[in-house]
């Protein structure tokens, strides 16, 4: 039986508490577990169709390189804001910081997303919008399904 939460907060630290942590070990089901599919994720610099597994399991595998390649050996995350728009959907912002030991890698960057829970299934990301400057790299680990950055694979528009 998925929790139940009284408090909007809750439910994104509840998200952030699962995916980031299995991010890190590299555990992909878990990870995964935290997503609805199909979903779009989006930067400053583009967006990324996301349809199936395999397309999430791309760019999971891009953002662990990328940390592995920067030595990334911490990430902390914590909500800043959310509000319940229904009982199912959650409206969510959390600040994340990357650190190599104590390091700051980056600016600490904002991520807003849509929680949602469908047909009794447990609380999920349903979209996200990543602010993150100055860290092309990280931008593009998270847009790695796309065939150039800025443009949706499958895309023909201009």
């Amino acid at each position: 039986m998925p929790p139940e939460f009284e408090n909007a907060i809750d439910v994104s630290e509840y998200l952030l508490q699962r995916s980031g942590p299995a991010l890190m070990r590299g555990d992909f089901d878990t990870f995964a577990s935290c997503f609805i599919l199909p979903q779009n994720i989006e930067t400053f610099e583009g967006r990324c169709f996301v349809n199936d597994r395999e397309t999430l399991h791309k760019i999971f595998c891009a953002v662990r390189e990328n940390y592995r390649q920067r030595g990334v050996t911490q990430v902390v995350r914590h909500c800043l804001e959310a509000e319940f728009k229904s009982k199912n959907r959650v409206e969510a912002l959390h600040e994340a910081r990357v650190y190599r030991g104590d390091e700051l890698l980056q600016p600490p960057y904002q991520t807003f997303s849509w929680l949602e829970r469908r047909d009794g299934e447990d609380w999920k990301v349903a979209y996200s919008l990543y602010a993150i400057i100055q860290a092309d790299d990280h931008v593009d680990a998270l847009l790695s399904a796309t065939t150039a950055r800025g443009k949706v694979a499958g895309d023909n528009a201009a």
